[in-house]
């Protein structure tokens, strides 16, 4: 459909024209405008139209320059009755494209093929143009750098703004630019051997990462995207250079992140170990207390004597090791297995083999299991080593080898190891003592002795523990410089030998004297009489405790009166004389700070020395203000009965006003 816009022709004239151009085929939609106003009108509506057709008449040559500028991609062709020279020239300066007569209208429908053809290719030259500088512009405020190289030779086609920037180039010769802008790595054979699938049509795309040099310097990580263009029988690559310093950052934050999380978990498991472990040997001393307070229990009145020192025995080293454990659990300085400070000390060999018997006679009674030990191999008393990390090793040891042997044998010898033996053991040392513990008990399979001291290995007829106990015995061994094997057969039983240096020879008979076979205490020591008419107020909020105390405490004093509350407290202050009073620091969720200022501040009970008996660990602060209002600071712990004893007695034999601090 041709649309033509016919002005000031007259009725005949334009069906003259219309005629001759439907005859060559054309379909014609047109509108004849007769006056300036209406082609003013059709201005201003702007519409479209293929072709406009003026006649010669003097409105007509006054409006063509506007018709021109306003129809720009429409050929404007002149009509005339005669058309001369002078009128055609005008027509062409006034913007016309051509010129006919009405003598020569066969002439018209060629000239509109011909200027409607050219329009056409112009109107598509400058589609192509206006598209190309859009692209341009769109692809220089990108904020990716893109790149386009010819695939044959690798030259630079194009370059975007961004790119110029960021590489620090103003006025560049294209020519200039190779493919090592963006990839540094670059040579012509990698870079082929790089493209050659997308030249190849293997791949659609090919992405990469690397760090780009910018013209200052910089350097910053970036991802590439290798494409293929084909265009007019040539091929290029399309390079977008994408800066990917945000997320590399955010990569590096959240790796930063897991590491720390991975140091945190690693330091939770820890902490899980070690309180694995603490339950493990704890476990094992509580209930070799529990197993001999029930035979002495079970005992018959009549041989109520028979064993009961070596019940009594067994109960004090088990509730001794248990309290210095705890002690030693909550000191941080010890909390970490495998800490670099080792602290040595002096080990008597057969003392500690009976202290180890005591405790896990007991459970061999219990289970029906023949228990016992043997030093007699030994050419040496002492050995210089960890007490606590060898305790726990062989309590270990000895408590799977009960846990694992329903019926026959458990026995624990210490003995020197042979050179010959020794010859045969990882262990740089010239001399060792073996520490050996064997059952009869199921036996652990072939296939698991290699995997029994990794973390959180049980052997698979094992239906308790955690898994934990072979490994930390394993991370203790090597702590102090030790070798754990193990030899087992299945349904025949175990044997763990624990390898360590021995540096002290039997020779040394000053460490023998130092040392008694077993610990032994006596609660009927000398009591001075000037503290048989000594009253004593303890205040603690364990009855338990309180009971044992004031047992142990009726051995030096007169009388001790033991109370559960500070309420009790103040009423037998009231009723009775007292000559010492001893609390607790912690008595039901509060302290007795408040309890010991009133002391001070009542002028009829300001003279009784007070101490201060508390199992908590005191800041500086907490020690210092105590001090100010108390005589004197006991801390809970082993043997801690016989330093109160004493404390209680230098200050009832000086001036209260002194104060004593014997343990924090």
């Amino acid at each position: 459909m041709l649309h033509l816009l016919l002005i000031n022709i007259s009725e005949n004239h334009c069906s003259q024209i219309i005629k001759s151009i439907e005859t060559e085929g054309f379909n014609v939609d047109y509108l004849i405008l007769e006056n300036s106003k209406e082609v003013t009108q059709e201005l201003v509506d702007n519409s479209y139209w293929d072709a406009v057709i003026l006649s010669e008449d003097p409105t007509s040559f006054t409006l063509l320059p506007t018709v021109a500028e306003n129809f720009p991609g429409s050929p404007i062709i002149f009509f005339t009755e005669n058309l001369s020279e002078e009128s055609f020239k005008r027509a062409l300066n006034q913007g016309a494209n051509d010129c006919v007569s009405a003598l020569d209208l066969y002439r018209l429908p060629k000239i509109l093929q011909r200027e409607l053809s050219t329009t056409t290719s112009k109107f598509q030259e400058e589609t192509i143009t206006n598209s190309s500088e859009l692209l341009s512009d769109i692809l220089n405020l990108s904020t990716e750098n893109v790149f386009v190289f010819d695939a044959e030779t690798l030259t630079c086609q194009y370059i975007n703004q961004t790119a110029k920037d960021s590489l620090g180039y103003s006025n560049i010769n294209l020519e200039e630019i190779t493919p090592s802008v963006i990839y540094p790595e670059y040579n012509i054979k990698t870079f082929t051997n790089l493209v050659q699938p997308l030249l190849e049509e293997q791949r659609k795309s090919i992405s990469l990462c690397t760090n780009i040099v910018r013209g200052v310097g910089v350097i910053f990580p970036a991802e590439i995207l290798f494409t293929k263009i084909s265009y007019d029988d040539n091929s290029f690559i399309l390079a977008i250079n994408k800066d990917i310093s945000d997320t590399w950052y955010k990569v590096r934050k959240l790796q930063r992140q897991r590491e720390i999380t991975a140091k945190y978990l690693n330091k939770h498991k820890q902490k899980e170990e070690l309180l694995v472990n603490a339950a493990h040997d704890m476990r094992t001393s509580l209930q070799s207390i529990i197993l001999s307070n029930k035979l002495l229990f079970d005992k018959q009145p009549g041989d109520f004597q028979e064993g009961f020192s070596k019940f009594q025995q067994a109960i004090h080293f088990s509730g001794k090791h248990l309290l210095n454990y705890i002690n030693e659990f909550f000191d941080p300085s010890n909390n970490n297995e495998t800490s670099k400070n080792i602290l040595s000390d002096s080990l008597d060999l057969d003392s500690f083999a009976q202290k180890i018997y005591l405790v896990f006679n007991p459970i061999a009674q219990r289970n029906g299991i023949d228990f016992h030990y043997d030093t007699s191999s030994l050419q040496q008393s002492y050995i210089s080593t960890n007490q606590t990390y060898v305790k726990r090793i062989l309590k270990n040891l000895l408590s799977n080898a009960f846990k694992f042997t329903n019926q026959g044998s458990v026995t624990f010898n210490i003995f020197s190891v042979t050179n010959q033996e020794l010859a045969n053991i990882p262990i740089d040392t010239e001399n060792a003592v073996a520490f050996r513990v064997k059952d009869t008990g199921i036996g652990i399979p072939k296939s698991q002795l290699k995997k029994i001291f990794g973390r959180y290995n049980r052997t698979k007829n094992s239906k308790e523990g955690t898994g934990l106990g072979l490994d930390i015995c394993q991370k203790l061994t090597k702590s102090i410089g030790g070798v754990l094997q193990v030899e087992s057969e299945v349904e025949k039983g175990s044997v763990f030998t624990l390898y360590l240096p021995a540096h002290e020879k039997l020779s040394d008979k000053s460490l023998q004297n130092q040392q008694t076979n077993i610990e032994e205490y006596n609660l009927n020591d000398d009591v001075p009489l000037s503290h048989k008419n000594k009253t004593i107020l303890v205040i603690d909020d364990s009855e338990v405790h309180n009971l044992a105390i004031k047992e142990y405490l009726t051995y030096t004093f007169a009388n001790c009166i033991a109370v559960n509350t500070l309420e009790k407290a103040y009423q037998v202050l009231e009723d009775n004389h007292i000559d010492c009073i001893v609390t607790d620091y912690v008595i039901r969720d509060t302290n007795s700070l408040n309890f010991l200022k009133q002391i001070k501040n009542d002028g009829r009970l300001a003279s009784i020395p007070t101490v201060v008996y508390t199992g908590k660990k005191l800041s500086d602060e907490e020690r210092n203000t105590l001090l100010s209002y108390a005589n004197g600071i006991v801390k809970k712990s082993y043997g801690s009965y016989d330093i109160l004893v004493n404390t209680i007695s230098s200050l009832l034999k000086q001036d209260s006003s002194n104060n004593y601090l014997f343990s924090d």
